[in-house]
């Protein structure tokens, strides 16, 4: 039995126990945030690389043999942060590869491991993702395509949690750091389903600003920590700007959040304080 296998089968034996009310408590719908793992770093044309120098090395072929092209469902945040009921596609086509080797090993530890932790931390199993879109559009030929590839290998088919709503959130800064869609959706406190958890993945600018040694208000991080109250908005600020795919935050109900730090060589999850 593959250890994606036994994943899938610890979180869909979550779902069960709580539908069935066969455990002794319910688990909660927390909020995961997280920043997006390491980026490409460009290296000469090769057999892997014929003529782009961000082409992915076989390694992403063995999570998604389709790329550039992502089989998968998702729908586009209106920038009043609406979530429409309709899909606005089954295909995502990205322009280039945005993770470094490490970062795509990375990502691929984090799928294996975050469901596991997840349950042992009683919480609900993820419904909902959602990250920066990918999609060129009018205006925008190359957006960032790093927090998606990051997401990727746990909301695929055969991933932890293939049946995920995926949310897309289009660029639209207006004058700020994080794109008025996840901004409204974070104002409404919309950012969670009715039936389990979200996993945010964004970038270090949204998330923490660009001063990486001081938390910006505007930022992800912020707004999430003064509505979760501003003890928590001060513990953020003391365990300091979020690396790539090591520094995850789970924001839990009754005003709680924990921080931890993720060692993907290791596959471990230490408590940050």
């Amino acid at each position: 039995m593959s250890i994606m296998h036994t994943a899938r089968m610890i979180t869909t034996l979550a779902i069960l126990l709580v539908a069935g009310r066969e455990t002794a408590f319910a688990l909660d719908k927390v909020i995961v945030v997280l920043r997006h793992a390491d980026d490409t770093t460009l290296v000469p044309a090769g057999p892997e690389r014929p003529s782009d120098p961000n082409y992915p090395k076989s390694y992403w072929h063995s999570v998604n043999p389709n790329w550039p092209n992502y089989p998968r469902q998702y729908t586009l945040v209106k920038n009043g942060g609406t979530i429409p009921a309709t899909l606005d596609g089954s295909t995502i086509s990205v322009q280039k590869f945005g993770l470094s080797e490490a970062g795509a090993n990375a990502a691929k530890q984090l799928a294996l491991k975050l469901p596991a932790f997840l349950v042992s931390k009683n919480s609900s199993p993820i419904t909902r993702a959602i990250t920066k879109t990918p999609i060129p559009t009018v205006g925008i030929a190359d957006p960032t395509p790093n927090p998606f590839d990051t997401l990727w290998p746990m909301i695929k088919s055969g991933g932890p949690f293939p049946s995920a709503k995926l949310l897309l959130i289009k660029q639209n800064l207006a004058g700020g750091i994080v794109d008025t869609g996840l901004v409204n959706l974070i104002i409404q406190n919309a950012l969670l389903p009715t039936d389990g958890s979200t996993l945010l993945l964004w970038d270090k600018r949204g998330l923490w600003g660009d001063n990486s040694s001081s938390l910006d208000s505007r930022s992800v991080l912020s707004q999430l920590g003064s509505q979760w109250g501003s003890a928590n908005r001060d513990y953020i600020k003391r365990v300091g700007v979020p690396l790539r795919c090591a520094t995850i935050y789970i924001f839990r109900p009754n005003n709680i959040l924990k921080i931890y730090s993720f060692d993907y060589l290791m596959g471990t999850f230490t408590s940050r304080t």
